[in-house]
């Protein structure tokens, strides 16, 4: 079983993503991410022999993480570890 965390900036037209890029960290995701771009917190957990991952995200709202990773219908899936609220905080 491995899970990867990495952060995420999409470039958005409406509802649609139009480019993606990533980061290892916060500070980064803010410093090269395009103007109007939402900020994420990607997480890969590959627990299957077959090579599939689970992804789930939590994406940054008014300077903040959510508690909990939300998967692609946007149910919640786990919550997101202390470290990266850490993060966060102490980048703003």
């Amino acid at each position: 079983m491995v899970v990867y965390y990495e952060w995420v900036m999409e470039t958005m037209d409406g509802d649609d993503i139009v480019d993606v890029d990533h980061a290892d960290t916060y500070a980064d995701a803010v410093r090269r991410a395009s103007n109007g771009a939402r900020i994420g917190l990607v997480r890969d957990h590959d627990r299957h022999d077959d090579g599939d991952a689970e992804r789930s995200w939590a994406y940054i709202t008014d300077g903040r993480l959510p508690e909990w990773f939300t998967d692609a219908g946007d149910a919640p899936t786990i919550k997101v570890p202390k470290r990266f609220h850490r993060e966060v905080t102490n980048h703003n």
